[in-house]
């Protein structure tokens, strides 16, 4: 089985956002199932940094070259019908 979510760190944004601004992230957090999102949270390194949800990229416009908090991408499955 898959992790419910990943962590890394210092992560480059250019293929995250569909202007492909070199810009980059402190942390980036993918979340696989969001059931997890409670543990995600109360991961000890995330505390204290703002987050923020970032979907596809589309509507995001990096306007600084480094956002030091944790950007959140969900990338869950939908549930099974």
């Amino acid at each position: 089985m898959a992790a419910a979510y990943s962590i890394a760190w210092d992560v480059p944004l250019r293929d995250r956002n569909t202007f492909h601004l070199d810009a980059c992230a402190h942390c980036l957090a993918t979340v696989h199932d969001a059931t997890a999102l409670p543990s995600l949270l109360a991961e000890p390194a995330l505390r204290n940094l703002p987050l923020m949800v970032l979907g596809a990229g589309s509507n995001v416009l990096f306007a600084t070259d480094r956002f030091e908090g944790c950007l959140v991408q969900l990338r869950c499955a939908p549930p099974a019908s």
